[in-house]
């Protein structure tokens, strides 16, 4: 989509028409005013493109929307959708620049927004890390308030990706203090749902018990399912952490909003059975394992083994290993019908560790040999360095010095050129 001034729009159609100013003119219209017209030098009122339109044949609506208006039609586009992903870059880096050039700074922050948000949804870090300083200088350059409200929210997101929690939650507080200036109450509800989130994460359960627990008097300002699915689950998984007594009671209301969403339902469950087992609920969260396992779309393996290797990590934490070993062995069956070389590596490596645990030293060694010949296919120094000094304290517990000293030695050497 390219987009053109209105001295542009005129004077392209009327050059490839085969007009001269002096034919479109006539008696309406000086030819030296059509000439500033086309090269934007004066503006011309509705009267005079009207009669452009007609003398042209251009439908009037396009010719009289300028640079701006049409700009905030792109952004209303995006905001529907990427529409096509090969190229989405190239589009909205057009815009942006176009936005820059013109002076639209708030223009210029919504589309850098959406490209922010695609690189951060797609893990795409280096890319996204090369448009931060320029983000910021649209954000340093904006005074709108509703404006500045995106960046606050998209740098929030990002340190929460990054596990800066303390950070994100600064951001989300900022988010929450600017919506509800500017009177935007669903995003208010959402920020406040999130900086407890935040405060969560760091095991600060009452901050985030005492910023969330009135939120279902905000709730009817949220209007997707899934949103209030989810403020529901983290007033659950308080009420396990802090003992309030009420986790049936939201775990069956996030049921309610997660309705046919069987992924968001069956990572919920999971979520769920993490707190469970730290307070030795060990039957309720083993159910509630097996029972997200069950719900969780079978369509995609690939996400399904992610799914199954993040409960086995779980699993081994609480020793509940003859099921971590049973979902393991699936993910790893799952891994190589799907040919997916980092997540057979993964299924090697944790099917390793729980027959360590179990002393089953012969078969957790081929397992974790395995699971190396893997790793240095696709694995970091530094990833591959871990490994090596695992391994060797691994072939020292099973009293097998030299091997030890050999794995330690190539730890050593990989962390020298690191």
């Amino acid at each position: 989509m390219e987009i053109l001034s209105i001295g542009e729009k005129i004077k392209r159609s009327r050059i490839y028409k085969g007009f001269t100013l002096k034919e479109v003119c006539n008696e309406e219209l000086s030819v030296s005013k059509l000439s500033c017209i086309e090269n934007g030098k004066i503006k011309s009122d509705d009267n005079i493109l009207k009669y452009i339109a007609k003398k042209l044949d251009i439908d009037f609506n396009y010719l009289k929307q300028d640079i701006r208006q049409q700009l905030e039609a792109a952004v209303a586009n995006f905001e529907k959708g990427y529409g096509n992903e090969k190229t989405f870059v190239h589009e909205i880096q057009y815009f942006i620049n176009l936005s820059e050039e013109n002076q639209y700074y708030d223009l210029a922050l919504r589309f850098i927004h959406f490209l922010f948000i695609y690189y951060l949804e797609n893990n795409n870090f280096n890319d996204l890390y090369s448009i931060t300083t320029k983000y910021y200088d649209f954000y340093q350059k904006n005074s709108k308030e509703e404006i500045t409200v995106i960046y606050y929210l998209d740098m929030a997101k990002y340190l929460f990706i990054n596990n800066e929690f303390v950070q994100a939650s600064a951001f989300f507080s900022d988010v929450k203090v600017l919506s509800k200036k500017i009177n935007n109450m669903e995003l208010y509800t959402i920020a406040i749902y999130n900086e407890a989130v935040c405060y969560y994460e760091i095991n600060n359960f009452e901050k985030a018990y005492k910023l969330i627990c009135n939120i279902e008097n905000l709730i009817k300002y949220v209007k997707k399912d899934i949103d209030i699915a989810e403020i529901y689950r983290i007033l659950a998984m308080l009420s396990i952490r802090l003992n309030r007594e009420k986790f049936d009671y939201y775990k069956d209301l996030s049921y309610k909003y997660y309705e046919n969403d069987k992924k968001s339902k069956a990572v919920a469950m999971f979520k769920y059975a993490i707190p469970l087992f730290e307070i030795g609920e060990d039957e309720l969260a083993t159910y509630l394992v097996i029972d997200s396992l069950e719900i969780f779309p079978k369509e995609d393996k690939k996400n399904l083994t992610e799914f199954m290797i993040e409960i086995v990590k779980v699993l081994i934490d609480n020793n509940s290993l003859n099921l971590g070993e049973e979902i393991c062995q699936n993910a790893l069956n799952n891994s190589i019908e799907i040919d997916d070389i980092k997540l057979i590596e993964r299924s090697y490596y944790f099917n390793a560790k729980i027959l360590e645990i179990k002393k089953q030293f012969s078969s957790a060694e081929m397992y974790m040999n395995l699971s190396l010949d893997f790793l240095v296919k696709f694995g970091d120094n530094k990833s591959i360095s871990k490994r090596y000094f695992e391994m060797g304290y691994m072939y020292y517990n099973l009293g097998q010095v030299n091997d030890a000293l050999n794995f330690f030695n190539l730890a050593i050497s990989i962390e020298k050129s690191i």
